[in-house]
């Protein structure tokens, strides 16, 4: 019984501390306090953090349970990747005070991050399926990420593609046959 009152008052702790951090990241973040730059700097900041503490929290609750054990280390390493890939997002903007080129390694982890992320979440159980279910979930799932690159292609990827810096494809026929 004084185990589960320590560890209620224990989480009711955790949930005010990042009560308070969310609401020191909102004010710095949509309030502007201390300016564009600080505002900047305490996002990029923050949301490394908040992908570091997703990552210790999905990776301590797969080393503590052994249920869905594998789902939660691939949901902490794809909140790990992204972590990373903020990391140095922060580096560019607030260490080294420049603009983020593209493509830069911050991508790396951004897009690391998606895989494993769709395969933990593959990884849940669901209820007993024929193969023709399964492939039926599959094909649905394929249909609404095609579209959704297809539409955010048209509205804001090609934009940034054509307006890189980088020297990722500077080949013409490449352009032409995505626009």
């Amino acid at each position: 019984m004084v185990r589960f009152e320590s560890s209620r008052r224990r989480y009711a702790l955790e949930c005010a501390a990042v009560f308070v951090a969310v609401g020191i990241w909102t004010a710095f973040t949509g309030a502007s306090v201390g300016g564009k730059l600080a505002a900047r700097n305490v996002s990029d900041v923050g949301l490394a953090l908040a992908a570091f503490g997703a990552s210790v929290a999905c990776i301590s609750n797969a080393r503590s349970r052994f249920r869905h054990r594998r789902v939660w280390l691939l949901l902490g390493l794809s909140a790990g990747s992204w972590c990373v890939g903020q990391v140095c997002w922060t580096y560019y903007e607030v260490v080294a005070g420049r603009q983020v080129p593209f493509p830069s390694i911050a991508d790396i982890g951004y897009l690391l991050a998606v895989p494993l992320a769709a395969a933990g979440l593959l990884m849940l159980p669901s209820g007993t399926r024929s193969m023709a279910g399964r492939l039926r979930t599959l094909l649905d799932g394929l249909l609404i990420a095609a579209s959704v690159l297809l539409i955010s292609w048209q509205l804001v990827l090609v934009t940034v593609y054509q307006a890189r810096t980088g020297n990722l494809t500077n080949n013409k026929l490449t352009l032409k046959l995505f626009n």
